[in-house]
C-alpha cells in the first residue's frame, strides 16, 4: 500500500537524491505526512455563514474579527495559511525539535535562531524556494504548537477574552469577550477535528502545568503557565460529549482602582471610601454573581494599600496579585489521585488557621463558599487583622440571608464593617460591570443575633450614575464612620484626600498596574516622612 501511494508523489520528490541520515529522516517525514500518519497543524477555516463585522483588531500580527448574525456572536481568527509544501517543511522541523534538540538548554534568542535556521534548511531540502513569507508562516505555527497554547493561543493572548470553552470535538470552541458580554459565548472558527486531537491537547496542557489526567481520574483542574485556570474532562467516562475543557483567564496585571473609576464601575468618592475602610483594617465582603467583577475590585482595592505591610492571601485558584514582596500567597491542595487519602487535602479553613501564626496585617481569602468558611474567616480576621473576601450573592438581600445563617458574636459585628455588591448589565451588545450598592453591616434593634444592612451608596441604573455624590451625605447615613477610633473630621479629611489622589491619577492617565503601584508607594512614603518631620 505504501509503495503504491509513494508512486503518486510529485516527481521532484522521487528524483531527489537523499544522501545522508538527515535527508533519510526528511524522506520519512514526507512519507508520513503523505500517508497521513503525522498530523498537520490544525488550521482555522473561515465561517460558513455571512455575518456583520462589528469590530476588528490585532493580537500581535493576527487579525481578529468580531461579528454578529441573528443575535449569534462570532470571534473569527484570520491566521496565515500553509501551503502543502510548507506543511511538509513544518512537519520535518517538528521531527527535528522533538527528537534531536533539547530546547530547554537554550535561551529564547538561541532557540528562535535555531528554529529559523531549521526552517531555512528544511525548505532547501524539500525544494521549496526560500521566501521570507514562508519562513514567517512556518515559524508562527512552530511557535504556536510547541511553545504556546496550540489552537487556542490567540484567545489566550487576547486581553479581551475572559473565558475559553470547548464542549467536545468537532464543535466550535467558544469564548467570552470582555466587551461583548451581551452576545454571550462567541462562536469561534477553532475546533478539534476528532476526539483524539482534543484529548491529546488536554493531556499536553495538563503536562505543561505539572498535572496528570487519565481514564482512572478523568477530570482535573490546574493552573496553566500563564496563571489561567483550566478545568478539563477526558473521554466519555463522565461526559457524554467526550473530552471538554473550560479556561478562566486572569490578567497578568490586574485592573487598578483609578481604571475602574474611569471605566464607570464606581465613583471616585466610593473608591476613596472603600480604600479608607480597608486601610483601617475593617472587614469587607465583596459580593456579586459570577463574572461581576468581585475579584477585579478586590485586587484593585488591595493594590492601593501600604506596600510596607504584610499580606497573606488564601485561595483555591491564585487570582489575587498584590504589588509588594511582603506577601505570602497560600493556595489549597486537592488530591485527584485514587492512591491518596482525602485527609491530605488542605482546605481554606486549614490555611486560615495557619495564617494567624504568620502575623499578617491583612488576611485576604479569595472566596468563601460555606458557612464554616465564613465563620472561620471572621474569627481569624477579627483578631486585629484587616480582612477582605468575596462571596456569591446577587444583591444585598441575598447577602443578608447568607450572613444571617451564620452565628456571629456581637464583638465581630463591630469589625465586620460592610459589603460591596457588584453586578453586570447589558448595554447594547456590550456588558458593563457596576458596584450597585455599598452597605454597612449593623446590629438590628432586635438584638445581637440579628443583623441589618444599611445602604450608603447605590447605582442609579436609569442614569448610569451613583448616589450620593458628596461625602457629607454619606456621613449622615453612616452608623460606623464615627466609631473608627478617631475624630470624624480626620476621617473626612482622609477620604477627601484619597478621592483627590485617585482623581489626580485619572487626570494624568495613570492606570497601569505598575505605574499605580509606584504612585501608591510614593503616597505612603510621603505620609511616613510627614509624621517624622
Amino acid at each position: 500500500m505504501k509503495n503504491i501511494l509513494l508512486n503518486n508523489f510529485p516527481s521532484f520528490f522521487l528524483k531527489k537524491n537523499f544522501k545522508n541520515n538527515e535527508e533519510n529522516k526528511i524522506k520519512k517525514t514526507i512519507e508520513e505526512i503523505y500517508l497521513g500518519i503525522m498530523r498537520r497543524p490544525l488550521q482555522f477555516k473561515p465561517p460558513r455563514i455571512n455575518y456583520e463585522i462589528i469590530e476588528s483588531y490585532n493580537v500581535g500580527e493576527i487579525k481578529i474579527y468580531i461579528g454578529e448574525r441573528n443575535g449569534e456572536g462570532l470571534y473569527f481568527i484570520d491566521e496565515p495559511k500553509l501551503t502543502h509544501l510548507e506543511e511538509i517543511a513544518y512537519s520535518n522541523i517538528l521531527d527535528t525539535l522533538y527528537y534531536t534538540y533539547s530546547i530547554e538548554e537554550k535561551n529564547e534568542d538561541e532557540r528562535m535562531n535555531f528554529i529559523k535556521k531549521q526552517i531555512e534548511n528544511s525548505c532547501k531540502n524539500i525544494g521549496l524556494k526560500i521566501q521570507n513569507e514562508s519562513i514567517k508562516k512556518i515559524f508562527y505555527f512552530i511557535e504556536r504548537e510547541i511553545f504556546n497554547y496550540s489552537v487556542i493561543d490567540i484567545p489566550m493572548k487576547d486581553k479581551n477574552i475572559e473565558d475559553i470553552a470547548c464542549n467536545g470535538a468537532d464543535r466550535p470552541i467558544t469564548v467570552f469577550h470582555r466587551n461583548y458580554g451581551s452576545l454571550g459565548w462567541l462562536m469561534t472558527n477553532i475546533f478539534f477535528e476528532n476526539e483524539e486531537q482534543l484529548s491529546d491537547f488536554i493531556r499536553r496542557m495538563a503536562y505543561k502545568s505539572g498535572k496528570g489526567i487519565n481514564v482512572a481520574i478523568p477530570y482535573s483542574d490546574f493552573i496553566l503557565p500563564n496563571g489561567s485556570r483550566m478545568v478539563a474532562t477526558l473521554g466519555t467516562e463522565i461526559s457524554r460529549n467526550g473530552s471538554s475543557f473550560t479556561i478562566r483567564k486572569f490578567p497578568e496585571n490586574p485592573l487598578t482602582l483609578p481604571y475602574l473609576v474611569k471605566d464607570g464601575m464606581l465613583s471616585s468618592i466610593m473608591a476613596a471610601y472603600l480604600w479608607h475602610i480597608v486601610e483601617r483594617k475593617r472587614i469587607i465582603f465583596i459580593a456579586g454573581p459570577t463574572a461581576s467583577g468581585k475579584t477585579t475590585l478586590s485586587n484593585a482595592l488591595l493594590g492601593m494599600l501600604d506596600p510596607k505591610l504584610r499580606y497573606i492571601t488564601i485561595e483555591d485558584t491564585p487570582e489575587i496579585k498584590i504589588p509588594t514582596w511582603r506577601w505570602i500567597p497560600h493556595i489549597t491542595r486537592k488530591s485527584y489521585s485514587i492512591s491518596l487519602d482525602k485527609k491530605y487535602d488542605i482546605e481554606l479553613e486549614d490555611l486560615m488557621v495557619l495564617a494567624m501564626r504568620e502575623r499578617p496585617d491583612y488576611l485576604i481569602v479569595g472566596e468563601v463558599r460555606s458557612p464554616k468558611q465564613l465563620v472561620t474567616f471572621i474569627e481569624s480576621a477579627t483578631t486585629g487583622h484587616g480582612g477582605v473576601t468575596t462571596i456569591h450573592a446577587n444583591d444585598p438581600n441575598a447577602l443578608l440571608i447568607r450572613l444571617k445563617s451564620m452565628k456571629m458574636e456581637s464583638s465581630a459585628l463591630d469589625l465586620l464593617w460592610g459589603a460591596v455588591i457588584t453586578n453586570y448589565w447589558g448595554k447594547g451588545i456590550k456588558r458593563i460591570r457596576r458596584v450597585i450598592s455599598i452597605v454597612e453591616i449593623i446590629q438590628s434593634k432586635y438584638g445581637n443575633e440579628n443583623i441589618e444592612l444599611k445602604e450608603l451608596f447605590k447605582w442609579i441604573k436609569s442614569k448610569d450614575s451613583f448616589e450620593p455624590e458628596k461625602l457629607e451625605e454619606v456621613l449622615k447615613n453612616s452608623n460606623k464612620l464615627i466609631k473608627v477610633g478617631y475624630e470624624l473630621n480626620e476621617a473626612i479629611e482622609d477620604i477627601n484626600e484619597k478621592k483627590e489622589f485617585i482623581e489626580e491619577l485619572i487626570k494624568k492617565n495613570i492606570f497601569d498596574f505598575h505605574e499605580v503601584s509606584n504612585s501608591i508607594r510614593k503616597y505612603y512614603t510621603k505620609k511616613v516622612l510627614e509624621k517624622c518631620s
